[in-house]
């Protein structure tokens, strides 16, 4: 019981100083706040004062507010492709969760911070439940030890909230390995509006295998199928991210990101959420290094209206939830 005590309480450093789990993986994440709740109770009923509390906070804090708005509506929990919604982001090896799997683990959070107002709302308000408690707050939420950033108007299906990611994940042994749960994709996001998730992660496949196993999963960690910038459509060779600003005060909430991404070429991303509103994103890019600058949008399926000419592309959708997306060229 002691050296498995012993072991846990050094692989709890797992998770970073802002909650989040060193892999960047939130599927991983839920699963390790899970094992730890467990066999924390399980230690603490069989008479060892086992206590990861204080380290699971702000772990328990982060699904929170990686959860997407339409997990208040009331639909399908079912976990058929066609009928589940996307209630969580998608980012790295995660795959979505029904309802009743995310309230579960709501319902666990709450039995162990019974205090917090916030973690009773989420496990109480999911698929149009009786809500008690409070909603977290809408302010800019900045993970700076992991790199992810969320903007947000509010907490019911039909707010606006856009997830931004740009993890430090730089351990080059593994960074960029296709057993590597990371992804290379700093400076992605997805736009959740109305119920529907307007520029989706491209997702991920399978993790080992061979011939065209790899070639699939290695096609969804691309750089290119995600919503950033690339050098001659080439994977990042970098990702050491830092924060240039982080402005949440105002009608303008601003965030300045830089990432290395290339040999002798770096990226630098601002996003201004305007009014609460829409967003305006500016991509820099700063270097000697040579090559077609590429900036990529993932769309959603559907019909959507494009012109080469004006650089815009409109969605078509009939449920109300649509996006126009403008571009601008350097001139």
């Amino acid at each position: 019981k002691n050296k498995g005590n012993e072991i846990l309480n050094t692989e709890i450093q797992q998770f970073l100083a802002d909650g989040w789990h060193k892999e960047f993986s939130l599927h991983y994440h839920i699963g390790v706040i899970d094992n730890f709740y467990e066999a924390m109770k399980l230690a603490n009923a069989n008479g060892q004062s086992v206590e990861f509390k204080d380290a699971l906070r702000k772990a328990v804090e982060v699904v929170m507010h990686f959860t997407y708005p339409n997990f208040f509506a009331k639909g399908s929990s079912s976990d058929s492709e066609e009928k589940l919604d996307q209630i969580v982001p998608m980012f790295n090896d995660s795959w979505n969760k029904t309802r009743s799997i995310l309230t579960k683990n709501f319902k666990k959070y709450s039995e162990m911070f019974p205090e917090s107002d916030e973690l009773k709302y989420m496990a109480t308000s999911g698929n149009g439940g009786a809500s008690q408690g409070n909603t977290p707050g809408n302010e800019m939420k900045l993970f700076e030890d992991a790199g992810f950033y969320i903007m947000r108007n509010g907490w019911v299906p039909e707010s606006t909230v856009m997830i931004f990611s740009n993890n430090k994940f730089n351990d080059e042994s593994t960074s960029f390995a296709s057993y590597s749960h990371n992804q290379p994709d700093n400076g992605t996001f997805e736009l959740w509006f109305n119920g529907k998730n307007l520029f989706p992660d491209s997702g991920s496949y399978v993790y080992a295998g061979e011939g065209e196993v790899m070639e699939q999963r290695n096609w969804h960690r691309q750089t290119c199928v995600h919503n950033t910038v690339t050098l001659n459509n080439k994977n990042l060779e970098t990702t050491e991210s830092v924060t240039r600003l982080w402005q949440p005060e105002g009608a303008i909430q601003t965030l300045v990101t830089e990432n290395p991404s290339y040999k002798n070429l770096k990226h630098r991303r601002s996003v201004f959420f305007v009014d609460n509103t829409y967003f305006v994103i500016v991509d820099e890019m700063a270097g000697s290094g040579k090559g077609s600058i590429n900036l990529h949008y993932q769309m959603p399926k559907g019909e959507i209206a494009n012109s080469r000419e004006d650089m815009t592309f409109l969605t078509q959708f009939e449920d109300g939830s649509n996006m126009k997306l403008q571009c601008f060229g350097p001139a």
